[in-house]
């Protein structure tokens, strides 16, 4: 967990890889029936020797296919209908330092994120399709708007004392707006993302987030600061929330202090904090929402030994007397499509275990 959140810390370059699992478009795939409780179904383990600690997890096109991708800059892709999975390592190819940040799932391809030192560029699975040199500034995260044609960039200009974030129409390389504020941080601007529908764009500026209009980045909402410097940040599929995890930078050397196990919860249409999700004994390294309705009102989250949480966004308490699931350091966990299945990750020293589970039949 240290060398994941050293890993943020550091200066950011962004590449993107396109990676289609070969015939997953002849994939027949249909989903087990609804069980009453959470139930296990699919497994895949690999050898923790042959692939680094896992840093995220992403349901493909389909809900038959899983991506996750690792601190050692491998991809994996499970197609865990059809018994299959695929390791891409990245890192053969990608310059020194470069690490992958997220994976993204846009309507065409996926796209895999790397960042580290302040240039961006943009890989298919065979070569460079993009690349925006080095800059004065530092990129300390980045998005990749669901169509797949316009970034934001996260950037911090000590010298300056200036932090600012880009929107950038990849297509055309231009740079389509800017917002900037004074920092006395080199981290000043640590998270960015886009709602779901790309009309919006939220941003941590150190310990406040604000939410601004992509067209126009226009203040929408500025909600109250935190006590520790925004980690993560994550939106509900509809818009309705957004999720907040932080934790706290402190110098020198950018040593990791944990200082909120909490993770709270905004709303998506002004600029109240809705609930906390607490009561965690490890730091929360991953939220999913579903998006089947009957769920709306529900997240999950993972981080720490056997640590997967579902809650009620409305109350912050967890559903179920029993919540803890799992196989053992679970870092990251995702939802289908469709809502049905969730995938999680654990990790250990000699194994990282890959999981799917179906999602109970309740209200």
């Amino acid at each position: 967990m240290n060398d994941y959140l050293r890993f943020r810390s550091i200066a950011i370059i962004v590449a993107v890889l396109c990676a289609s699992l070969p015939g997953e478009a002849e994939s027949q795939f249909s989903e087990p029936p609804i069980p009453e409780k959470l139930l296990a179904w699919k497994k895949l383990e690999l050898p923790r020797k042959t692939i680094g600690q896992p840093a995220g997890l992403v349901f493909g096109r389909r809900d038959n296919v899983v991506v996750a991708w690792t601190l050692h800059d491998d991809i994996i892709i499970w197609d865990f209908a059809n018994d299959k999975h695929e390791i891409i390592p990245l890192g053969q190819r990608i310059p020194l330092g470069e690490s992958i940040r997220r994976v993204i799932v846009t309507p065409d391809d996926f796209y895999a994120v790397t960042k580290t030192g302040n240039a961006v560029s943009i890989q298919s699975k065979k070569d460079e399709v993009y690349r925006l040199g080095s800059q004065k500034a530092l990129t300390n995260d980045v998005d990749l708007a669901k169509d797949g044609q316009m970034i934001a960039l996260a950037r911090s200009s000590p010298k300056e004392n200036e932090s600012s974030v880009a929107l950038i129409d990849i297509r055309q390389n231009t740079t389509l707006r800017t917002v900037s504020k004074t920092s006395k941080e080199i981290y000043g601007v640590t998270t960015v993302r886009f709602s779901p529908d790309q009309t919006q764009l939220a941003v941590a500026w150190e310990n406040v987030v604000v939410r601004y209009d992509v067209k126009t980045m226009n203040e929408l909402a500025v909600y109250p600061p935190f006590n520790n410097l925004v980690g993560e940040i994550e939106w509900e599929p509809t818009g309705k929330y957004l999720a907040v995890i932080c934790n706290s930078i402190r110098e020198p050397n950018w040593e990791i202090t944990y200082g909120d196990l909490r993770v709270h919860i905004l709303a998506g249409d002004s600029n109240k904090e809705i609930t906390t999700l607490g009561g965690n004994s490890n730091l929360v390294t991953s939220i999913a929402f579903p998006r089947a309705m009957k769920f709306n009102s529900q997240a999950i989250t993972a981080g720490g030994v056997d640590h997967v949480r579902r809650w009620n966004l409305e109350t912050g308490s967890v559903v179920a007397p029993k919540p803890s699931i799992g196989d053992g350091n679970e870092t990251y966990v995702s939802l289908s499509n469709t809502g049905k299945l969730l995938a999680t990750v654990a990790d250990d020293t000699e194994r990282i275990l890959f999981s799917i589970y179906q999602m109970p039949n309740e209200r």
